[in-house]
C-alpha cells in the first residue's frame, strides 16, 4: 500500500499476522527437564507406592493367617496386578500430554511407530547378545552368581521370584522403553542435545536399577549398556520398538536364568 505525506510518496508493507493462540497445558509439558522430572516423580511414585503397599499387606495379612494356604501365590499375582495397574495408568499419563510426539520418529517424539524387520532383528540379536555377556561377565566376576539371582534371592522366601520374573518380562520393557526412551528421552533432547540425551537418559536408567545389586555393582555396567543400545536403536530407527524388543530378550534370557 502507499501513502503521500508531506508530497512524499511511502510505500508501506504490510504483512498478516496469525492470531495468537495460547498452547495447551500438555504442549508446554512435552519438552525440558520439568517434564523430565515429572515423568520419573509419576513412574516411581505409582510403581514404589503399588508395590510397596502391596507387599506390606500382604506381611500384614499373612501375621493374622487371612491368606487361606498359598500366601505365596496370592502375594504374588497381587504384585502383578498392582504393577500391572501402575503401568497402564504411567502409560495413561504419558500418551495424554504426548500428543503428536507419541508417533513422531524425530526428537523429542516417542518414537510410537512402525519398524522394519532389518531392525526387529537387531533388537532381538542385539539383546540376547548383551544378556549372554551379562551372564559369563557374572559368572567371571560372580562366581556364577548374577546380579539377577542376587536381587531375587532375598524375596525366595515369599514366594515372589516367579512374580518378578514375570513382570520383569512382560511388564517392564514396555514401561520402562516408553519412559526412558520415549519420554525421558525425547524431553532432554531439545535442551542436551541427541548425544547428551542419550547419556543422561541412560544414566538415570543405570541408577534406578543400582538398588537391585545388593553390593554387585559390576552388574550396572550391563544395565547401562542395554540402556545405551536400547536409546541408540531408538535414535536411528526413528522408532522404540527396536528397544522394546532388545528389552524383553535380554529380561527373557536373564529372567530365565535367575530361576534356573
Amino acid at each position: 500500500m502507499r501513502v503521500r505525506h508531506a508530497g512524499v510518496e511511502v510505500s508501506l508493507v504490510t504483512t498478516r499476522v496469525p492470531a495468537l493462540r495460547l498452547r495447551p497445558a500438555a504442549a508446554r509439558l512435552r519438552q525440558g527437564f520439568g517434564h523430565a522430572a515429572r515423568t520419573l516423580a509419576v513412574y516411581l511414585g505409582l510403581i514404589g507406592i503399588g508395590s510397596v503397599g502391596v507387599l506390606r499387606l500382604a506381611a500384614w495379612l499373612q501375621q493374622g493367617h487371612r491368606l487361606g494356604g498359598h500366601p505365596q501365590l496370592i502375594t504374588g499375582i497381587a504384585l502383578v496386578l498392582a504393577q500391572l495397574i501402575a503401568s497402564v495408568l504411567t502409560l495413561v499419563w504419558l500418551r495424554t500430554r504426548a500428543g503428536a510426539l507419541w508417533s513422531q520418529a524425530e526428537l523429542p517424539g516417542y518414537g510410537f511407530r512402525r519398524t522394519t524387520r532389518s531392525w526387529v532383528l537387531r533388537g532381538e540379536v542385539g539383546g540376547l547378545v548383551l544378556a549372554i555377556a551379562a551372564a559369563l561377565l557374572g559368572h567371571w566376576l560372580d562366581g556364577g552368581r548374577s546380579a539377577q539371582a542376587s536381587l531375587q534371592g532375598p524375596l525366595l522366601a515369599t514366594g515372589l521370584r516367579w512374580s518378578l520374573t514375570g513382570i520383569g518380562i512382560v511388564l517392564s520393557p514396555w514401561l520402562e522403553e516408553t519412559v526412558f526412551r520415549g519420554a525421558l528421552l525425547g524431553a532432554l533432547a531439545p535442551a542436551l542435545g541427541t548425544l547428551g540425551a542419550v547419556l543422561a537418559s541412560t544414566l538415570v536408567f543405570t541408577l534406578l536399577h543400582a538398588f537391585g545389586m545388593h553390593g554387585h555393582w559390576w552388574g550396572l555396567l550391563p544395565i547401562a549398556v542395554l540402556g545405551l543400545f536400547c536409546a541408540g536403536l531408538r535414535v536411528r530407527s526413528g522408532s522404540l520398538a527396536p528397544g522394546i524388543i532388545a528389552h524383553t530378550s535380554y529380561n527373557v534370557l536373564a529372567g530365565l536364568g535367575g530361576l534356573l
